[in-house]
């Protein structure tokens, strides 16, 4: 006479669910892991292309300025301010303020517009102004948000004050030579 098995035994569905579980508990810490460098990523990918866009606006700015001042800069516990003068009644104000790199336009004495870029590690900023040159040099030292593997890299962005008007008066003296 032969014995049938009609089931499992419980030893059996106790490894197979066993099992299940350290499967399923490893995929649960995978998923936790990417969702975290997804955010990790994402932050970087719009800290990045802030700088980006401070770069092009900073650079903007000092091009269209005629006079370049600094005040603050050496002096304890005084907001570090860099301020371009336009030829309207109009100046642009980069100061660092907490912790952030705000950027202030001003048209006579009155605030116009205002906007901040937050920066992780504002005690890398520096700004410098080299008047060696017919024309000042601005830079605008930047920390670049690092990677987790990377060292902490700091960007200069130049820009030469009045160099729009310059080019523009350049090309229309070309243009009037014969």
């Amino acid at each position: 006479m032969k014995s049938r098995r009609a089931g499992y035994t419980l030893i059996e569905c106790l490894v197979v669910f066993s099992l299940l579980a350290f499967v399923l508990s490893a995929i649960a810490v995978s998923l936790h892991g990417l969702q975290r460098a997804d955010v990790r990523i994402r932050e970087e990918f719009v800290e990045r292309g802030m700088i980006d866009q401070l770069a092009e606006q900073f650079r903007a700015d000092a091009h269209a300025a005629i006079t370049v001042e600094m005040n603050g800069e050496e002096e304890p516990g005084m907001t570090r301010r860099l301020r371009f003068a336009l030829i309207s009644p109009r100046s642009i104000e980069y100061s660092v303020v907490n912790r952030e790199l705000v950027r202030t336009v001003r048209e006579d004495g009155s605030v116009v517009h205002r906007e901040s870029f937050p920066i992780r590690d504002l005690e890398n900023v520096k700004i410098e102004i080299d008047r060696t040159g017919e024309r000042a040099l601005v830079t605008l030292w930047v920390p670049i948000p690092k990677r987790h593997t990377e060292p902490q890299r700091v960007y200069p962005f130049h820009a030469v004050v009045g160099w729009k008007k310059t080019t523009m008066a350049s090309s229309t003296n070309a243009e009037a030579a014969p």
